[in-house]
């Protein structure tokens, strides 16, 4: 079962939370030592190279094959072959420059602060000493200290971009949710890593740090799919397939 089909008493049971405290100063430093730390490895990753892979996904080669058949046909309508093969190149472009937005805001996230809620009291720690089990307390201008499952919102939303690609604020929810979910931005009560509260207020339990968080693993894999701005490209793909059903 997901964090996100969790009750937020299954969420407290699974970490042995207590509400009224928070976690002990003894009870943090036993979850660093089962969890670790929230630091990640500081690496910049080849972009050059993740360029090229991007070549391999399904729907890069579909447009650069339909480029080449469609210069084929009919050399004339080069320009759509040509706008095929821009719409391509924009498309890893842009996942790339995502990729390395996340790179710069990894390696500026030690200098970061967190309030969570410890030892009956509201502290404000470094980023790096959140563990599993913190109770991120969240308000306007916060940045997420780690991926966490929200117990309670008060008109709590937050820019979630660098995560999903969609700048529109995203309300957030406590209560559980029982599909399973592929897209982040379905994700109503999890916070992520890295994004920041645009309004309201809110808390969260934490339960992934470090190399575990969401932001760490999209890095880490080639240029995702499924986000708002890859599905408008898909529409406008399909668009630009209509176009070459009518020129053939």
């Amino acid at each position: 079962m997901n964090t996100y089909n969790k009750s937020i008493s299954e969420v407290i049971q699974e970490y042995n939370i207590n509400l009224k405290t928070g976690l002990t100063s003894s009870e943090v430093i036993h979850q660093q030592n089962i969890y670790g730390r929230n630091v990640v490895i500081k690496s910049r990753p080849n972009l050059i190279i993740k360029f090229i892979k991007s070549f391999k996904d399904p729907l890069i080669i579909i447009l650069l094959i339909t480029a080449i058949i469609t210069y084929i046909i009919n050399p004339l309508k080069w320009y759509v072959a040509l706008a095929l093969i821009s719409l391509a190149i924009i498309d890893i472009s842009l996942g790339i420059y995502q990729i390395n937005r996340r790179t710069n805001l990894l390696n500026t996230s030690s200098l970061n602060k967190a309030k969570v809620y410890r030892d009956a009291k509201i502290q404000t720690i470094d980023t790096v000493d959140v563990v599993v089990g913190d109770i991120l307390v969240l308000e306007k201008g916060d940045y997420v200290a780690s991926d966490a499952r929200v117990i309670e919102s008060h008109h709590l939303e937050l820019n979630q971009s660098i995560i999903t690609n969609d700048p529109t604020p995203t309300l957030k929810q406590t209560n559980a949710i029982k599909d399973n979910l592929l897209d982040y931005s379905d994700m109503r009560n999890i916070v992520f890593a890295g994004t920041y509260v645009v309004s309201g207020r809110g808390a969260a339990i934490v339960f992934n740090v470090g190399e575990r968080n969401i932001i760490n693993q999209l890095n880490n894999t080639n240029i995702e799919r499924n986000t708002p701005l890859h599905n408008s490209f898909i529409n406008i793909f399909k668009v630009m397939m209509f176009i070459f059903v009518l020129i053939t």
